[in-house]
């Protein structure tokens, strides 16, 4: 569905500020001890959902802006919500622009990150948000079809991202349906050791607190978290330095990865193996990825790798096995990084759709 398909009305368009035709202002702010949280009345924040209560403070719907922490998010609530002070509340003048249409205009259709102010803290304001500039139909009808173009030509590009996340999801599975029959049937006559037999003790190093992470440095930090390098430093002393590739594993998160280069250890909940001689580091990492820790949630999870044991097979095979997850990383890495593009494609597609209707007018239609 493109811009062009649509036909626009032939009705007025009035343009004006935001300040001049909706009412701003941010409710009381309610805290996380305050709040009831097996209540059945979402909380808003900045970013949304963040939470329940037993009462709210809005009835119906409301367009919201994050004003503070997570800048420029534009939500649209559900009936009945408490919205929090660090979400500023947009409301239409004499409801001269539906709510709906509000919410599109405010989430493509105005560059919000002109409105923020503040170095230390950046937020959005009243007085920073009023003088944007906006342009509606001045009949509710035009914008309710406009709106339902734009929610049709939404759903088309979800239903889209959903089949190329579900690819994936096929791609990773198939992955680790092969882990696990390679490393529980097929080998199930191989020599095994228990876990801690098959490592080595690894160097003390100084472990990095995140609030102390910095965005750019000499050093990868490598952590618990899902992306592979999370941080960088910049002093060599608190460097690990490997003289041989290692396994990360997240005990919190279950996350594991094969490092085979001198990092920073991120301080909370890393576990860093190193296995030993006879054991193939890349086919020891493929190993582990085949177990089905269970989840324990924000709970320490390597007293459940502690209590399994390594499969040793001859290292010509190791070398095989490995090789053959390695190839088959590359081949699921490409498709996750094409999909991505692809994904990447429907968003700019979506923006593109959203503020070049909301910025016509009829005279351009």
């Amino acid at each position: 569905m493109l811009v062009d398909e649509f036909e626009l009305g032939k009705c007025s368009w009035r343009t004006t500020t935001l300040g001049e035709v909706c009412k701003m202002y941010q409710p009381k702010t309610l805290s996380r001890k305050q709040m009831n949280l097996e209540g059945a009345y979402p909380v808003y924040g900045a970013n949304g959902i963040i939470g329940y209560h037993s009462e709210f403070n809005h009835e119906s719907q409301q367009v919201v802006i994050g004003c503070r922490g997570t800048i420029g998010k534009v939500h649209l609530t559900q009936p009945e919500s408490w919205i929090n002070g660090n979400a500023m509340v947009i409301q239409s003048i004499d409801n001269k622009i539906l709510k709906s249409y509000l919410f599109y205009l405010l989430q493509h259709g105005i560059n919000l990150s002109s409105a923020v102010s503040g170095a230390a803290q950046p937020q959005v304001t009243r007085t920073s948000l009023s003088p944007l500039v906006v342009s509606y139909p001045t009949d509710l009808r035009e914008q309710k079809r406009i709106v339902d173009y734009l929610d049709s030509a939404s759903r088309q590009l979800d239903r889209q991202n959903q089949r190329l996340l579900e690819q994936e999801d096929l791609a990773l599975s198939l992955v680790q349906n092969k882990l696990k029959s390679v490393f529980a049937v097929e080998m199930l006559d191989v020599r095994s050791v228990p876990f801690l037999e098959a490592i080595d003790p690894v160097p003390s190093s100084t472990k990095i607190k995140k609030r102390d992470f910095k965005i750019e440095g000499l050093y990868p930090i490598i952590s618990q978290e899902s992306e592979f390098v999370n941080g960088y430093w910049d002093d060599p002393s608190d460097v690990l330095r490997l003289d041989a590739p290692v396994v990360v594993f997240g005990d919190h998160t279950r996350t594991l990865k094969f490092v085979d280069f001198d990092f920073v250890r991120g301080a909370d909940g890393l576990k860093v193996l190193l296995p030993k001689d006879g054991i193939n580091a890349r086919f020891f990492y493929h190993q582990l990825r085949s177990f089905e820790l269970k989840n324990l949630g924000y709970a320490r999870h390597y007293r459940l790798l502690k209590s399994t044991s390594i499969k040793v097979p001859e290292p010509w095979v190791q070398e095989e096995i490995a090789t053959m997850f390695d190839n088959l990383d590359v081949h699921v890495n490409k498709l996750k990084d094409s999909l991505a593009n692809k994904r990447t494609g429907f968003e700019q597609l979506r923006t593109a759709i959203v503020h070049g209707l909301l910025t016509k007018t009829g005279d351009d239609g």
